[in-house]
């Protein structure tokens, strides 16, 4: 019989459109800030293009340089990276450094060999991909980079961060659309609880905004596309919304197995306690139905936590700002924990500030999670001026909340994931005791 192990995290690296750093991200969400603005093609692509892509508007990263990580290896990481790449090992090395691991790496005072390396992205590197074929079309297949194969292809945020820091566990990308992320940080909480690993970097990263995605998903009516200021473009749960804001970033986690933890004095942000993805197979683009995997990944993660869903009071909901998934989340969220139960619930989704980091997303719930615990104070939902009347739960709109101690305290969250392909993920993330 395989013996069961406790996972906890020891460190966090997170990059949004709303801040760099595990501090700036959490300020300007309890403050409301948006990240979404308005966005141009133009020193990239041509001014012409500005005219032609329908929609402007996305989740970018500012002041983000690779410079700031890896002085010394930027200019070669920019030559060999694409900007996904960038994003992921950039968060990869805040990971390490809050997780007090970077020395002990470099000194191999730590068995690399018990270290996995696990990143989902959902597009890999789509900014190099349709860079190079439109240098191919216009410029010829001379112009068209040596380097593109191991810039685009997906499995280089896992390669490249084991290869930098002498990673010798397994190392991987997970790939299953805007649940990427989350499955990412599920296989590797699995991987060190039955006992295959000791520690393992994991979590999520996206860098989709070209015009290429953007004019592919605007053409699916997928984005918003209403006339109104960038930062109230992505509401969920809102009767006005009408499709979602992409947007891009990372979200890496150090997960450690508790001991290894304890026994370096580690600090720890939170436990994970369960993790279940499912599929509807159902459709391609659209949910469930009846919410049917949703719910089963939710009921998994609980059910694995040995926890009951009378423990849970905060959900970090996938949240998108379309029609189909927030309906569907909410009916989800009610067959799960019961009308009483759901009602009682607080939840919110961050992506009305952030917009829709794909990959990123679900490990980015994580991050939100167990700073609702450690801080007890509930982000918003922003842009929430009129409810959808099918998503009638408690969503937190527009200003966070703060827990006094009077209230009962959030000691169990759950973070959502739900993808394109059917795919859904849901962890269960516990304060450490």
């Amino acid at each position: 019989m395989i013996e069961e192990r406790r996972v906890v995290i020891t460190g966090a690296g997170v990059i949004s459109p709303v801040g760099i750093g595990v501090r700036e991200n959490w300020s300007n969400l309890i403050s409301g800030v948006s990240g979404i603005s308005k966005i141009s093609y133009s020193e990239e692509f041509g001014e012409e293009l500005d005219n032609k892509v329908p929609v402007r508007i996305a989740g970018q990263v500012k002041n983000f340089d690779i410079q700031n990580y890896f002085p010394e290896k930027a200019r070669d990481f920019q030559k060999t990276m694409d900007r996904v790449t960038l994003f992921s090992m950039a968060a990869s090395k805040e990971a390490l450094e809050d997780a007090n691991l970077l020395e002990a790496l470099k000194k191999e005072e730590l068995n690399s060999s018990r270290f996995c390396t696990i990143i989902g992205t959902g597009v890999g590197g789509i900014g190099t991909t349709s860079g190079d074929v439109l240098k191919l079309k216009d410029r010829g297949p001379r112009r068209v980079g040596a380097r593109s194969i191991i810039r685009l292809m997906p499995n280089a945020l896992s390669g490249q961060a084991a290869i930098e820091w002498g990673l010798r566990g397994t190392a991987k990308d997970v790939t299953t659309a805007c649940a990427s992320g989350l499955d990412s940080l599920i296989d590797a909480y699995h991987q060190i609880k039955f006992g295959l690993y000791d520690y393992a970097l994991s979590g999520g990263s996206e860098a989709p905004l070209v015009p290429f995605s953007i004019i592919s998903f605007g053409n699916m009516r997928a984005l918003s596309s209403r006339k109104v200021a960038p930062e109230k473009a992505s509401a969920p749960f809102s009767q006005d919304r009408d499709g979602f804001v992409i947007s891009e970033g990372a979200t890496v986690f150090v997960l450690e197995e508790l001991e290894h933890a304890l026994a370096r004095g580690a600090k720890i942000y939170a436990e994970i306690a369960g993790g279940v993805s499912t599929c509807d197979a159902y459709h391609i683009t659209a949910p469930h139905i009846d919410a049917l995997g949703a719910r089963q990944a939710m009921e998994g993660a609980i059910k694995e936590s040995g926890l009951t869903s009378s423990d849970i009071n905060y959900i970090h909901a996938h949240g998108t700002s379309t029609p189909l998934n927030d309906g569907t989340e909410t009916l989800a969220l009610k067959k799960t924990f019961g009308e009483q139960k759901s009602a009682e619930l607080f939840i919110s989704s961050t992506k009305s500030m952030t917009g829709h980091m794909i990959a990123a997303a679900g490990a980015f719930g994580v991050y939100v999670c167990f700073q609702v615990i450690n801080q007890q104070i509930i982000p918003p939902t922003i842009n929430l001026d009129r409810a959808d009347p099918s998503c009638d739960l408690n969503y937190v709109p527009n200003k966070s909340i703060e827990l006094s101690t009077s209230k009962k305290q959030i000691k169990a969250c759950l973070s959502n994931a739900f993808g394109f392909g059917g795919h859904n993920a849901c962890m269960l993330i516990k304060k450490y005791e």
